[in-house]
């Protein structure tokens, strides 16, 4: 009985490797799409745009040249760049989010302060509707 079991489990896996395959095989850009709009355990990604410094000038809060802001499953607010995926507002905290302030500019103008970083909030909550 035990054999029985063992190959019936061997054979599923087998299955689900085969048809894995086939399936990228068939169409490779939907599994890679689906691959690329995963956050933390599996949140959908909602809608995304490309900001830059250039284009925020010295109002520009972070310490990297540019960024996409994303508005994730139950409004969590993100900033991606490169592998990195950064909290904008306390949902996305509590999902679990990488902390913005590694990358978050501070103010030179005002010690002990940061550049505000509510215009990308802003502009990131309209990608919500």
């Amino acid at each position: 009985m035990a054999k029985n079991i063992i190959k019936t489990c061997l054979g599923l896996f087998a299955f689900l490797v085969v048809f894995g395959l086939v399936a990228y095989v068939i169409n490779p850009e939907a599994m890679q799409a689906n691959n690329q709009q995963a956050g933390p355990e599996g949140v959908e990604q909602l809608a995304g745009e490309i900001v830059t410094a250039k284009e925020f000038g010295e109002n520009w809060p972070f310490t990297v040249d540019e960024g996409r802001i994303e508005c994730r499953e139950a409004g969590a607010l993100v900033f991606v760049h490169g592998d990195f995926e950064y909290q904008l507002n306390g949902v996305a905290t509590q999902q679990g989010y990488t902390s913005i302030n590694s990358i978050w500019r501070w103010n030179p103008d005002i010690p002990g302060t940061r550049i505000s970083i509510t215009p990308i909030i802003q502009r990131a909550l309209k990608l919500c509707n």
